[in-house]
């Protein structure tokens, strides 16, 4: 069996920000990920270039920025790249590549709706906000006490940011959450099955279909030095590339 292929498009240029250190935390998702079996790990941070070739990626990770940010660099005068984009991420989805989206990579590509419809949760202005960035637990939810990805996993505590006022796809299960003053979704899943019955978009062949995760940890490298946020991301990647 061929490995599975993981592509991470790292935030630069007009998808990074003055806030996200995106080059390392995109080397410490690539090195979580290296203690899976059989992947080979391919980190971009040219996501305008990158994104127009998705063939035989099997789980793509974003980890990258906000590019329509009233600060960020303007979009390339590419039409045609830009439609490119939209025609391999429709592809990508459609022979079910599996999605991960970190952070604030839940801001990011809402030039290409074949991957926003996929996020369980994004970061929309005005409503998304966090508190000030510090030590947070994420604790299962009813739904994670029997999910694949949270099963046993228990409350992930770690230093980072706890994301509000997401916009929530309506077939999102949330498998952790973060409470204080309120119940925050802090990882959240999507699956094929989920879709077709919310009728958002059509059925994929039995056992193709995509699955996605929206993981709203990752701030910074603080994040990942937490063991249980690493045990995490793996339990992810493995369920999303239909190992769990």
């Amino acid at each position: 069996m061929a490995a599975s292929r993981i592509l991470i498009l790292s935030g630069s240029g007009r998808h990074g920000d003055p806030w996200h250190p995106f080059a390392r935390t995109s080397a410490l998702i690539a090195e979580t990920l290296a203690g899976l079996d059989d992947v080979t790990i391919e980190v971009d941070d040219d996501a305008d270039a990158r994104l127009q070739h998705l063939d035989g990626i099997d789980l793509l990770v974003l980890n990258l920025g906000d590019a329509s940010r009233p600060d960020a660099e303007p979009a390339p005068a590419d039409p045609e790249g830009a439609e490119r984009r939209r025609t391999a991420a429709a592809a990508f989805t459609a022979a079910g590549g599996a999605l991960l989206v970190v952070h604030a990579g839940s801001s990011s590509l809402g030039e290409i709706p074949p991957l926003t419809a996929r996020m369980p949760a994004r970061w929309l202005r005005p409503d998304a906000w966090h508190p000030e960035f510090g030590t947070m637990t994420a604790a299962p939810t009813a739904a994670g006490e029997g999910h694949p990805v949270t099963a046993g996993l228990g409350p992930v505590t770690t230093q980072d940011e706890s994301y509000r006022g997401m916009t929530r796809h309506p077939a999102a299960v949330a498998l952790l959450e973060h409470r204080e003053d309120g119940a925050h979704p802090i990882v959240l899943a999507l699956e094929q099955a989920a879709l077709e019955q919310a009728a958002l978009e059509p059925a994929a062949p039995e056992g193709a279909g995509p699955r996605s995760i929206a993981d709203l940890l990752g701030h910074d490298e603080r994040s990942y030095a937490s063991a249980a946020r690493r045990a995490l991301l793996v339990r992810e990647a493995e369920w999303l590339l239909r190992r769990r």
